[in-house]
């Protein structure tokens, strides 16, 4: 069983629905076997959380009974349990934001940027500053510019390590079918990504693990960067080209008399060059009074990319 509230939802609703339809039972075996089997089967397509609340065991309840009532009869159609998991998928979301204690919340050790595209090939040695060893439930967010690679990015849990190296699996509550924004994921550790907060994005409110890329990516994350001759480079991992770049100069520096006006973030990389994936390149420039870049600004700037808005990737 996956969650007990879904599936003691299903059960009473299907139950009730059943009842209210008043379908011609020769005695109630016929209706406890179909509802359960009913049951199991809306259960089973709902992926495992321990966030399940008392109010999804209640909209589920519901779903089930107006499904159900005056229009089916034993047995109950497969059709019937694919709406009912499409109508949960659709609503559990804004049931979720309402009620503020029923989302799950996870932990992972760090973050790693390896750009793996073989599982079996993680190494464990100074991901983020950190060497992680069997066990640790990772973040991996490193370069991805194909789908193929793109399923293989989110979180994992680093198997038994053999010269430096392990295979990484999946976490059990992130497998098969998932429902994005479910997966609040705080980093515990790493010199760049600690303190950070994660979660499922994308284009469908529904991804399946392991057939569908993954969109897993900060809510925001910042860094500080002294500038050499009035610029600099670094890299952050932006969901889409709806993403946001902030600046803020913190520890002003100049050479000489001339100020900096702004501060631009240019950017570049990431999927197919388009400016935003797990490596998207940022330029930090500064602009003069004559609009050309300030040699002389040798500032400390506060850099931030949040990830609250999403649009899909070309494909």
């Amino acid at each position: 069983m996956n969650n007990a509230k879904i599936y003691n939802g299903a059960y009473s609703g299907a139950t009730a629905g059943m009842l209210n339809s008043r379908v011609n039972l020769a005695n109630y075996d016929q209706l406890i076997d179909a509802c359960t089997t009913f049951a199991d089967a809306v259960d089973a397509a709902i992926p495992p959380s321990a966030g399940m609340s008392d109010a999804s065991g209640e909209l589920m309840n519901q779903l089930c009974q107006a499904a159900l009532i005056n229009r089916y009869s034993i047995p109950i159609a497969a059709s019937v349990v694919t709406q009912v998991v499409a109508a949960f998928n659709a609503l559990y979301l804004s049931l979720s934001s309402d009620s503020g204690n029923n989302m799950p919340f996870y932990m992972a050790r760090n973050v790693s940027t390896q750009a793996l595209t073989d599982l079996a090939t993680y190494a464990v040695d100074d991901n983020d500053g950190v060497a992680n060893v069997e066990g640790d439930v990772i973040l991996l967010a490193g370069p991805a510019t194909t789908l193929a690679a793109m399923r293989l990015r989110g979180p994992f849990v680093v198997g038994p390590v053999v010269e430096g190296i392990a295979t990484l699996t999946r976490p059990s509550w992130f497998t098969s079918v998932q429902v994005k924004g479910t997966h609040n994921t705080y980093v515990q550790e790493g010199v760049r990504f600690n303190g950070t907060t994660w979660n499922s994005n994308g284009p469908s409110v529904v991804f399946t693990v392991g057939t569908d890329p993954i969109f897993f990516f900060p809510n925001a994350v910042g860094q500080r960067i002294q500038l050499v001759n009035g610029t600099a480079i670094t890299k952050l991992p932006l969901a889409s080209s709806a993403s946001g770049v902030s600046l803020t100069r913190t520890v002003p520096n100049f050479d000489g008399e001339t100020f900096t006006i702004d501060y631009e973030a240019i950017l570049t990389g990431g999927w197919g060059n388009d400016g935003y994936g797990y490596d998207t390149d940022v330029r930090i420039d500064t602009t003069t009074v004559g609009g050309i870049r300030n040699a002389g600004d040798q500032s400390t700037v506060s850099i931030v990319g949040t990830n609250n808005v999403f649009v899909p990737w070309a494909s």
